[in-house]
């Protein structure tokens, strides 16, 4: 399998302290709440492959997280999609994260994928300079061939 990347050993590290705040056997809710939280947050970074957890306990379905062309891009496909949606994130301080975190998007994301469809997203480099037009359609080229896959 492939090395974590860094938020996957960051939370590795908080799920190793949380761990440290009570003595071993002690049940999560026992624990102090920084400690089940830390814990918990650890848990869910562990898996860069999941990359939205609340989503995933929303809907049942895991974001994965990739690079490309170095930007980042998420992504989910089901075995035989009907289609490909490329979901689009606003100008100015909108990410593409937002898909999966805003309650005002969780749902028509969750709809999609309901339906069959394959989503991505990635975040534009032209958000930050003129001329990022470039490299976003190359990174929309690598993504769409990843849902082909």
């Amino acid at each position: 399998p492939p090395a974590p990347d860094g938020l996957a050993r960051f939370g590795e590290a908080l799920v190793s302290v949380s761990a440290m705040a009570a003595p071993p056997g002690t049940p999560p809710e026992e624990l102090p709440d920084a400690a089940r939280l830390a814990s918990e947050v650890g848990q869910a970074l562990q898996q860069p492959d999941c990359a939205f957890p609340y989503f995933y306990d929303l809907s049942s379905h895991c974001i994965k997280r990739r690079q490309v062309n170095g930007q980042t891009a998420y992504l989910f496909v089901p075995p035989h999609p009907r289609g490909h949606v490329l979901l689009l994130h606003g100008g100015g301080v909108g990410r593409a994260e937002d898909w999966f975190m805003r309650i005002n998007r969780l749902g028509f994301v969750r709809m999609l994928i309901d339906r069959g469809f394959a989503v991505s997203t990635f975040q534009s480099a032209t958000q930050w300079q003129p001329w990022g037009n470039v490299g976003d359609l190359y990174t929309l080229e690598r993504v769409a061939e990843m849902v082909k896959r």
